[in-house]
């Protein structure tokens, strides 16, 4: 099953949670991103989104 993990800040940890979900797993880490990721990078959140469900 894809999984895909979107993190900022806290990305490091967003890795050690997912680890061994899925074998199809694709994280992205937007630098510079805090908590709310959809609020101050939606751009790229859409962008990630499409391309994932594509």
């Amino acid at each position: 099953m894809p999984l895909l993990g979107i993190g900022g800040k806290y990305y490091e940890l967003l890795l050690a949670q997912m680890e061994g979900l899925a074998a199809e797993a694709r994280y992205i880490e937007l630098k510079g991103a805090g908590h709310y990721l959809a609020e101050e990078r939606p751009d790229d959140i859409v962008r990630e989104l499409t391309a994932f469900f594509a």
